[in-house]
């Protein structure tokens, strides 16, 4: 998916359906690209579910080649990589969380051109796994 907009946006086929009060476990693994090396990415959590606990680290390459942690705390919320020193070709982006909803809804994976008009997509080999690790009453 590629978009040049900086709202974000789902990325198809990247919406979950969770419980309530289940704790689940979220990996992301995305190569991605970018029409210029000063810009990048964003990405950030949607959907309707109700949640208690948002933990997602994501991890990515700045442009030296030097790895950047950020924190993603709340759905809706966006965190922006510029892309690496490996110019616009496939850069990769991880994150790992842990998601606790309190009421059931939707989960969703999104993204977003770092500038406006500048281009970003998720290439093929994408891939996000939200897995159920168990109940809390």
């Amino acid at each position: 998916m590629g978009v040049t907009a900086i709202t974000l946006a789902t990325l198809p086929g990247f919406t979950f359906n969770l419980l309530s009060n289940m704790i689940y476990k979220l990996s992301v693994v995305m190569p991605y690209r970018t029409n210029e090396t000063t810009q990048g990415i964003a990405v950030g959590f949607g959907g309707t579910v109700g949640t208690q606990t948002i933990a997602i680290n994501c991890r990515a390459m700045d442009s030296a080649g030097v790895m950047i942690n950020k924190n993603v705390k709340a759905r809706g919320t966006k965190v922006i990589f510029p892309t690496s020193q490996y110019t616009t070709g496939d850069n990769l982006l991880i994150c790992e969380g842990v998601i606790f909803p309190v009421s059931a809804g939707t989960f969703t994976i999104q993204i977003a051109a770092a500038v406006q008009d500048q281009y970003c997509a998720a290439q093929k080999g994408t891939i996000a796994i939200l897995e159920p690790i168990g109940n809390v009453t």
